[in-house]
């Protein structure tokens, strides 16, 4: 939102539960079983309790985080500089960062610029982003069960 708030509402009566705000307008949100992601135009992703509201974890990024995904333990965050970084919500520890090297393009005047990650999924050990390059990426997680 460009008022820089989550609402977080109770289905079917329409109450709203939760205001969750930021310090910057809110670009990206999952959800997860009790937990709630959201990034924000600050270059931080802020992760809250679902039911208390209270910020958990506050992780900062070099830009702005355009894509998030939430799978059991683990947080996917896809941002504007074309990398993707894969989070523990339990502690909010960087596991890993994975950057996307476009293909060589054939099309006259492509850029070497990186290309912002706009969509994110997460699940088990497959990671799919979708960088603005029209190429979808596929990784295969390393085993990270010692990790969670």
């Amino acid at each position: 939102s460009d008022d820089a708030t989550v609402g977080v509402w109770v289905l079917p009566s329409g109450d709203r539960l939760l205001r969750l705000q930021h310090s910057g307008w809110v670009c990206a949100v999952a959800v997860g079983d009790d937990i709630i992601a959201s990034a924000a135009s600050d270059k931080t992703v802020a992760i809250w309790g679902l039911m208390s509201g209270e910020r958990l974890h506050r992780l900062r990024f070099e830009d702005v985080v355009f894509s998030l995904a939430i799978d059991g333990p683990l947080l996917a965050c896809g941002s504007r500089d074309g990398g993707t970084t894969l989070w523990r919500l339990a502690d909010g520890q960087r596991l890993m960062h994975l950057d996307h090297d476009p293909p060589e393009s054939s099309r006259p005047g492509a850029d070497e610029e990186p290309h912002p990650i706009h969509a994110v999924a997460l699940q088990a050990d497959l990671l799919v982003c979708a960088p603005a390059d029209l190429t979808t990426v596929l990784w295969r997680l390393p085993d990270l069960d010692s990790a969670v």
